[in-house]
């Protein structure tokens, strides 16, 4: 999945709203102008409304008092409106963020909910060909958040790879499997990792790690 930034609203789209800014949003965005003439949205913490525009899905979330926000709320409300999206059926999204207050910080976190929201595990071939999957998530400011979406997706991917490994039933994930993923990682990242075998292990004197390996 790929996590690119714009400047303009295209379609799919998700607007965070602290209820001090909705005017000022409206005002600037002329995609909620048309809507906003004719019902009300308040910006209500974990309110939630969904409508169509010009062929256009807008999603738009309450983030209730600006003063209260903080960022680990925001990275769960990231993930929420992502698995939002995936059981709408959509392939793609946008969030816009200009309206926030845009920093590294912010940049992180959405990268964070992105990837830990969306994340499944499924060990049935035909569950994951049944998989509704997110391959675009468009960010849209004009500020520079690239540091932050960097930082965020290598995390985030990290936490899923370990989600992965522990997820996966024994008798798929074996020691040998086990040791080939993390061959694998440690190649991509340019680290050396040595993979102990048994006789390895037997002349380290490690009985205890053996004894615990043979009862599972």
């Amino acid at each position: 999945m790929k996590i690119e930034v714009t400047k303009t609203v295209s379609q799919n789209t998700t607007f965070f709203v602290f209820e001090s800014g909705v005017k000022d949003l409206v005002q600037h965005c002329d995609v909620l102008q048309e809507y906003f003439s004719l019902r009300d949205f308040l910006g209500k913490k974990d309110a939630l409304k969904d409508f169509l525009w010009k062929r256009k899905r807008i999603l738009l979330v309450g983030l209730g008092k600006e003063r209260e926000f903080n960022i680990h709320f925001f990275r769960d409300k990231v993930a929420e409106i992502s698995r939002w999206w995936r059981r709408s059926s959509a392939d793609s999204f946008e969030i816009y963020l200009d309206n926030l207050p845009v920093s590294q910080d912010l940049g992180q976190a959405v990268a964070e909910g992105i990837h830990l929201g969306l994340y499944t595990y499924s060990f049935k071939t035909e569950d994951k060909e049944r998989q509704k999957h997110i391959t675009t998530v468009r960010l849209i400011t004009k500020k520079n958040v690239a540091q932050g979406i960097t930082k965020g997706t290598i995390l985030s991917e990290s936490i899923n790879l370990t989600r992965y490994l522990v997820n996966s039933y024994s008798r798929f994930m074996t020691p040998e499997r086990f040791a080939q993923e993390v061959l694998t990682v440690a190649r991509a990242c340019k680290l050396s990792c040595k993979v102990f075998t048994k006789k390895d292990i037997q002349k380290l004197g490690m009985n205890a790690l053996l004894a615990v390996s043979e009862g599972s």
